[in-house]
């Protein structure tokens, strides 16, 4: 016979295994597919895994949302014509900015009006969308007052605009509907033959009251077995938390009413907190007509968690310690919280930190339990997508095999899961951007867009360097910019480099000669054509989109040109169908929309891709929630599912329990009922249930502590009313069940003995011991060479005069580069998003070696200044002008420093083969002037300027029979230095050769400028020992004016971690080396004037 039954259980397992034995009889129909109601796909997945244990198998079972099955019924007894209801928010939303588009200026929509102020249609697109979610909430909760709009009853806005949508469709909406399924139930229930004779409700935490009648009225032609998980054996219907008996009493006390005539009953304090809305849905359910069987289960009190858990079973207030816990007993007091984790609250700095306590947690959890495995852990969190990439940070990133967890993150949204869909609304950005380098490249780095139009990954450094040398910088091309409200500047755009490719490849330019104001980009040959070409095409399909997407259309159109964009952009075989299929589906459901609503008018992007972006946010993936890992989710796809360990991740007062917005024409928010869904009292709810939960360990984390100044930031109120409840009934003090984290997961507190804290990474104790706080406790990391490489090949004994002087520039760079083949990027490719305003650092040299080259080679200043301008390296406009004469003049002043010492000679180079000893120093040296080298360097005076000259001299020097016994002049930028003749010049060359040598085996302790710091002021300046040494480290470390010392230098940091050059100190090395190298150049050169 049909009926309802309800069951409540404290244990979710007990409901699984009544509701196995209901499935084991036989059913009426035995070929019907059971049906179960859950919701949300992660308890159903959990449920079908428990009817599976229990029952050998589950089959031929749906298990469908509530929503999902109350639209079954509405449709059994009101067949609908369209598979999407005018009535659906997604479409009323089109309907109702209609509506409002034709009704702002009549009477009674004058509030609506002047929240517009004669805003565009994005503001109203979002007006509707709120009042159209507000609409279909009034369907579920307030089908009262929707019948009463429809008589004519009320006059307000809200009320007209309700009357205007059902007035333009035959179509019924759901509360109007529900009426007809009830009469149908009565008069005709053989409509519902589909619908199997028993229907099971399993897992539910709330449903409204709209749901409720209907099942009770479902429920007298069908079973309905509602399994509902209740934390609390004892009726708790009137239990009133502290905060709703104050509010009580206040209201009372008006009326002349003491708090003892009350009879208010708090119960377990964390229960009625907590449990509000839990309370209003049972409350609702004691109202129906069914028959209760309650499985509750003891539970075990054998930790504070356990403990806690019959408290709230029992409906019992612990003031006092347990009765129970153990007195004059030797063995410790499980109730006191010394050796008891049952619940654990880290306080941490940052998300971060909080995901790599949590995996250290859970690797000491696995060591303490051989039987825990990653399947039996459940980590919620408020947001779980901001902690996703956190998650694979930590727990994907794992190279050691025994710090790997298996996890998985199911619970995210489509836009969150699909690099294709991130890439799509990527371009869909692109028609409101700059067109900024980055955001150009970056469309490159998106799956199956670069593929589409030809181009490889590895064709991306070559376009990069393209992009960065030709100077662009942002923009299309001055009309781009025009359109942006900005003067039509042309320099520094996409469109100009592009001209200076594309005139490359036509034509040399040598830096020197424009066409018609176009200067060549000579580093351009025939093979990089195809990559060219291919990256053109791209580009101008980038226009012509952001062209299209900048103009209104019909949603109809959208539809065709979004398809189109996905055709056009994305190689079909590189990326999954069931995204394509997704966005495809998605702009088919833009015309399906509009149709229904009757909307012909046009939209602009803004509105079309707010709207599509919120769609990808809300549907969710299509990963199984069950996996055999750990998993990482929200808290509502698994709420009440049960699990040894449950861990909850960002409980902060500012994010838990979370708020929702109501505006002020939201009647159900003015005017609340029992059973009304409020956010807080929901997330509320979530956190009691995840408690209950946890059948051995429950772990609570938050950002509790300021990354800047270390300042205490404390928990949400649902975790401090639990550390009060520990507290009051355990006598656990919140210095004891908080565990207060230390900013950095390397800090000395993770490795010392007998401290709460602790880590499992050996990177993070290696990375600890390099930043030990104590000399006595500083360790060197191993070094990358800690003994002699072999012997170089024969090879290596002919040197070129060039690499010489080079190798002394870096020592351990032509160390790894030439022996290991080691090349370290130190610096990726700067792309500058802003045109130029000032020039400095790298771009002022470039320009200065530029001008100092062409005057030199006989162009003018004024032919000069068009080039830098075609090249983009000068600011836009006549601040450019003043920019490039600036230059001009330092550079012609510098050629007046080196111009007297060219006079009077004809520039000479000379070849040199030389041998000395073993080695063989080959190149050219140049330019001579008679007995002078000259060697100009438009820069600062610098140490690797001074080694490099140094050499040239010393090889002029040694050289037998060319009669050069004349002095070196090495001119710069703010001195001149002079070298003198060199008399032993063979025996200091061969020292460097023997240093080069050595150099080649094993890492040598030169460093250009720290060395030379060392040995000037030692030997020129005679400063103490200590005091040059001194200057030698700042030198070596840096300061703020000295923002990239060698230390910093990335060949320099392989070869010599941290403390390793104190080290050599020590040892002496580092002295020695300065000064044998050093010294004779010291000894021979002199500033001229």
């Amino acid at each position: 016979m049909a009926g309802l039954f309800i069951y409540y259980s404290n244990h979710l397992e007990k409901l699984s295994r009544h509701l196995a034995g209901l499935l084991a009889r036989p059913s009426d129909s035995p070929l019907a597919p059971e049906l179960i109601v859950v919701h949300s796909k992660g308890m159903g997945q959990w449920l079908a895994t428990e009817l599976a244990k229990w029952n050998g198998i589950c089959a031929n079972t749906a298990f469908p949302f509530p929503n999902t099955f109350l639209d079954r019924l509405l449709n059994t007894a009101d067949p609908e014509t369209s598979p999407v209801s005018v009535y659906e928010p997604k479409v009323m939303v089109l309907r109702i900015m209609r509506i409002l588009g034709t009704s702002l200026q009549e009477e009674g929509f004058e509030a609506v009006r002047r929240y517009m102020g004669g805003d565009g249609p994005f503001k109203l697109y979002g007006l509707s969308e709120k009042i159209a979610g507000i609409l279909d909430q009034y369907l579920i909760f307030r089908p009262d007052r929707i019948e009463k709009w429809e008589k004519g009853q009320e006059s307000h806005w809200q009320a007209e605009l309700w009357r205007r949508l059902i007035a333009e469709t035959p179509e019924r909406h759901r509360a109007a509907r529900r009426k007809i399924l009830f009469d149908k139930i009565l008069a005709s229930p053989e409509i519902f033959a589909d619908i199997p004779p028993r229907v099971f409700l399993f897992g539910i935490s709330y449903l409204p009251v709209f749901h409720l009648e209907t099942l009770a009225a479902l429920s007298k032609i069908r079973d309905i077995h509602l399994f509902s998980m209740n934390p609390c054996c004892e009726y708790w219907g009137d239990a009133v938390s502290s905060r709703e008996r104050k509010k009580i009493v206040q209201e009372r006390f008006s009326a002349g009413e003491t708090e003892g005539n009350l009879h208010l009953e708090t119960g377990n304090p964390l229960l009625s907190a907590l449990g509000q809305m839990g309370r209003d849905f049972f409350n609702l359910i004691l109202e129906m007509d069914g028959q209760v069987l309650e499985l509750f289960e003891d539970i075990p009190e054998k930790s504070i968690l356990s403990a806690i858990q019959a408290d709230i079973l029992y409906m019992r207030n612990r003031t006092t310690r347990s009765p129970f816990a153990p007195s004059g007993s030797e063995e410790p007091d499980p109730m006191s919280g010394k050796g008891d984790s049952s619940i654990q609250i880290h306080s941490c700095h940052s998300p971060l930190r909080e995901v790599e306590v949590l995996h250290d947690q859970l690797l000491a959890m696995f060591e303490a339990d051989a039987l825990l495995a990653p399947r039996d852990i459940l980590i919620m969190a408020p947001d779980i997508e901001s902690y996703a990439p956190f998650v694979h940070a930590v727990f994907g990133g794992q190279t050691e095999e025994r710090m790997k967890i298996p996890y998985h993150i199911p619970d995210g949204s489509r836009l969150a899961e699909s690099t294709m869909i991130q890439g799509f609304v990527s371009l869909l950005g692109m028609a409101d951007s700059r067109f900024a380098v980055s955001e150009g490249m970056k469309i490159l780095d998106i799956a199956g867009i670069k593929e589409k139009f030809g181009l490889r990954e590895a064709d991306l450094p070559v376009i990069e360097k393209w992009v960065s040398e030709t100077g662009i910088r942002w923009g299309i091309d001055s009309g781009h910019r025009v359109s942006l409200g900005l003067p039509g500047m042309g320099e520094n755009t996409w469109s100009a480099g592009f001209r200076r490719l594309l005139l490359g490849y036509a034509m040399p330019g040598k830096d020197r000669q424009t066409f018609s104001g176009v200067l060549p980009y000579d580093d351009i040959e025939g093979g990089d054509a195809e990559i060219l070409g291919h990256f053109l095409n791209l580009f101008d399909a980038l226009v012509q989109m952001t062209d299209e997407l900048n103009r209104d259309k019909t949603l109809k159109d959208w539809t065709r040109f979004l398809k189109d964009m996905l055709g056009n952009f994305f190689q079909e075989a590189d990326e999954p169908e069931a995204d394509r299929q997704f966005l495809r589906e998605l702009f088919d459901d833009l015309t399906v929309c509009g149709n229904l609503a009757g909307m012909d008018l046009k939209f602009g992007l803004p509105v079309i891709r707010y709207r599509m972006k919120k769609q990808m946010e809300t549907v969710g993936s299509a990963l199984s929630f069950i996996s055999g890992k750990a998993t990482f989710c929200t808290l509502l796809p698994f709420r009440s599912v049960p699990a040894k360990v449950v861990c909850l991740l960002g409980m902060n007062a500012d994010a838990f329990p979370g708020t929702q917005y109501n505006p002020g024409f939201d009647l159900i928010a003015k005017h609340p009922r029992p059973g009304d869904r409020i956010k807080r009292n929901d997330d509320k709810y979530l956190f009691l249930q995840a408690l209950m939960s946890a059948r051995e360990k429950f772990y609570i984390s938050f950002v509790g502590q300021s990354n800047r100044d270390n300042t205490r930031i404390p928990p949400c109120v649902i975790v401090q009313e639990l550390m009060d409840t520990m507290e009051k009934g355990f006598g656990v003090p919140e210095e004891h069940v908080i565990t207060r984290h230390r900013l950095q997961p390397f800090s000395e507190d993770y490795f010392t003995e007998g401290g709460r804290l602790f880590s499992y990474s050996a990177e993070d104790f290696s990375a600890c011991l390099a930043a030990g706080d104590s000399e006595q406790n500083r360790k060197i990391p191993p070094a990358f060479i800690h003994e002699p490489l072999s012997t170089p090949d024969s090879d290596f004994l002919f040197v070129g005069i060039r690499n010489l002087a080079f190798f002394f520039n870096n020592p351990c760079k032509s160390l790894l580069e030439t022996r290991l083949g080691i090349t370290l990027e130190e610096d990726s490719l700067v792309m500058e998003e802003e045109e130029p305003f000032v020039l400095e650092g790298l771009n002022q040299y470039d320009l200065g070696q530029d001008l100092v080259r062409g005057l030199r080679e006989g162009q003018g200043l004024e032919q000069l200044e068009v080039i830098q301008r075609a090249k983009g390296r000068l600011p836009h406009g006549a601040l450019g002008g003043t920019v490039f004469h600036e230059a001009g003049r330092e550079a012609l002043s510098f050629l007046e420093k080196v111009t007297p010492h060219e006079a009077g000679g004809v520039a000479e180079s000379l070849p040199v083969n030389l041998s000395l000893g073993d080695f063989v120093l080959s190149g050219e040296i140049s330019p001579l002037y008679g007995d002078v080298h000259l060697y100009p360097v438009y820069a600062g005076l610098k140490p690797k300027y001074m080694i490099r000259a140094w050499v040239n001299h010393l090889v002029l020097n040694t050289l037998e029979g060319t009669g050069f016994s004349g002095t070196t002049l090495l001119v710069c930028k703010d001195s001149t230095l002079v070298f003198e003749p060199v008399k032993e010049s063979a025996k200091i060359l061969s020292s460097l050769l023997s240093y080069y040598w050595q150099g080649l085996m094993f890492p040598m302790t030169f460093f250009p400028e720290t060395s030379f710091a060392y040995a000037d002021a030692l030997l020129n300046r005679k400063k103490p020992e200590e005091e040059a040494l001194a200057g030698a480290m700042g030198k070596w470390k840096g300061n703020d004016f000295s923002p990239a010392p060698e230390s910093g230098d990335a060949y320099f940091r392989m070869c010599f971690p941290r403390q390793a050059l104190e080290q050599e100190i020590k040892k002496g090395a580092f002295q020695k080396a300065a000064l044998e190298i050093y010294g004779p150049l010291l000894g021979h050169c002199k500033r001229q004037g």
